[in-house]
């Protein structure tokens, strides 16, 4: 298996989120040669609103192949509509500004009885029916656009939670203390032509020593544990990158 791994490191987050965004624009345009279409899944974070900032800029707005974009999303908040949830934030940092057709936009659902279980169950059957599926019955993104969080984290995908064990289901249901969330699974992730990490900051430094320069073992989290036939890039600013070298 290839898991190649590339990581680039920028003097601050804003040219972090510059960087990705334009990245963004490349692996769009490849994907047009390779399918005619660019599908894109996004995991919503403080690190990922500046790369959605950066993409409605006119310099990449311009040139994005937006009429042949489709957007997913890596996890949601299974609570009643309203302003937390990531659906409406991407819309209002993103969507709004994006001539993005209404159609090639794909919300992670609340089930009419509010259950995550079938929400889960829909939205599977809705990547299953838009996506380019694996000979395993999973599904593949152009991109997953991720965030790594503090603790190793990718998305609502934590160390020794359900799902980051989970490897037949495409959709889970991720239970916390003050809401569920929904959340594709690490093999979805993991079956996208492209992924891109997204670390800034301070507070990610030691992690991120952790994930890039330790091997996965017993205590590996889900960021180490991220296995791709493709190609994985890692994009970080000095301060989350201050570790490597020290």
């Amino acid at each position: 298996m290839s898991d190649k791994k590339y990581i680039k490191v920028f003097p601050a987050a804003d040219d972090l989120a510059d960087a990705v965004a334009n990245r963004c624009l490349e692996i769009a345009k490849q994907s047009l040669d390779y399918h005619d279409r660019f599908d894109m899944a996004i995991n919503l974070g403080e690190d990922t609103r500046g790369v959605l900032k950066a993409l409605t800029r006119p310099s990449i707005r311009d040139q994005f192949p937006w009429d042949k974009t489709h957007v997913f999303f890596c996890d949601e908040l299974m609570t009643a509509e309203g302003a937390d949830h990531h659906y409406e934030a991407v819309r209002s940092l993103l969507l709004d500004h994006v001539p993005v057709p209404k159609e090639q936009v794909y919300p992670i659902p609340l089930s009419e009885s509010g259950s995550p279980e079938e929400a889960a169950s829909a939205y599977a059957e809705t990547m299953a029916g838009h996506l380019m599926t694996t000979g395993d019955g999973g599904v593949h993104f152009d991109l997953s656009l991720v965030e790594v969080a503090a603790c190793g984290g990718v998305g609502k995908i934590f160390h020794d939670s359900e799902i980051a064990r989970e490897w037949e289901a495409l959709v889970l249901p991720v239970p916390g203390e003050e809401a569920t969330h929904l959340s594709v699974t690490l093999p979805v992730i993991e079956a996208s032509r492209f992924i891109i990490l997204v670390a800034a900051g301070s507070g990610k430094a030691g992690i991120m020593k952790k994930v890039l320069t330790e091997p996965a073992g017993a205590d590996a989290v889900p960021a180490q544990n991220i296995q791709h036939i493709g190609v994985k890039e890692w994009f970080l600013d000095e301060a989350a990158a201050s570790a490597l070298t020290t």
